[in-house]
């Protein structure tokens, strides 16, 4: 399932989700835009459709 990556109400990077468990998920980042560092507390919205 695909995703972008905010921080505040910019976009920084595209994601989509390959494994989804009970407490976490895992992510293969396929555009980092920017270059900047992915970390714990940005925000993800789906994308509707692609």
């Amino acid at each position: 399932m695909p995703f972008v990556v905010l921080d505040a109400d910019r976009v920084v990077a595209r994601v989509r989700v390959v494994e989804v468990r009970r407490h976490l998920s895992a992510a293969l980042i396929e555009e980092n835009r920017g270059n900047q560092a992915l970390e714990a507390g940005l925000a993800a919205r789906v994308i509707a459709s692609e």
